[in-house]
């Protein structure tokens, strides 16, 4: 029993309609977080009153309050001592990439920053479009993964780490 044979005996199931593994499924976790063995696996102390868990609740929106007005002054603050390149998938239904692609944007003119290179598609493979670039001076930057939803590195693992090594060699 508990929760690695709960894993175990689950593993081979896929979502059918996502295909993704059942355990990026909410359905799945939230079965799989409601479970007396996991909860005894995670220390939970018996008799613990705890709510339901869901992947999608309203119930901390409620109660959060912002703790950081915004962050465009800590990113102000690293450009021209690092390289800094914000990504997005084109396919986040979450934080849609025009979004950070407008906040990138205009934090880059506040700051003077010139384009060097304009938005325009970089390539995985030499000949497959891995998603589009738009390259600031200070080693600033915006690129999208075609085809990536919220989590990159899920959707399009290759191109995330095509990606990831040009970013560390300074070569995107």
């Amino acid at each position: 029993g508990g929760p690695s044979a709960m894993l175990r005996r689950r593993g081979d199931l896929a979502d059918t309609v996502t295909g993704l593994p059942e355990c990026l499924v909410g359905q799945y976790a939230q079965a799989y977080l409601q479970d007396a063995a996991v909860h005894k696996a995670l220390n939970v102390v018996p008799g613990t009153q705890l709510a339901p868990w869901t992947a999608c609740s309203d119930t901390l929106h409620a109660y959060y309050g912002e703790t950081v007005p915004s962050v465009l002054a800590d990113y102000a603050g690293f450009i021209g001592q690092t390289h800094v390149m914000i990504y997005n998938g084109d396919a986040d239904a979450r934080i849609p990439f025009t979004d950070n692609q407008n906040w990138t944007s205009s934090l880059a003119a506040s700051l003077g920053l010139r384009t060097v290179e304009p938005w325009q598609p970089w390539l995985v493979e030499e000949s497959q479009v891995g998603g589009y670039i738009t390259k600031y001076s200070n080693d600033f930057g915006f690129m999208t993964v075609r085809g990536a939803g919220h989590m990159v590195p899920q959707f399009k693992p290759a191109a995330a780490f095509e990606m990831f090594k040009r970013f560390l060699s300074d070569t995107l």
